[in-house]
């Protein structure tokens, strides 16, 4: 199994991003978004 430090790294920036614009639900989802994204790229990098 991977690790999911993109999804913590995400969860941090969603709520982070969430308080700074007075929504936390909208800033989770983008902060999930790039979790998502970076856990790809780095799978990607690895198997190179």
């Amino acid at each position: 199994m991977s690790d999911n430090k993109g999804i913590a790294i995400g969860l941090a920036i969603g709520v982070g991003v969430g308080v700074a614009i007075d929504n936390i639900a909208v800033g989770i989802a983008l902060g999930m978004v790039f979790g998502l994204i970076y856990d790809r790229r780095q799978k990607d990098n690895a198997e190179e």
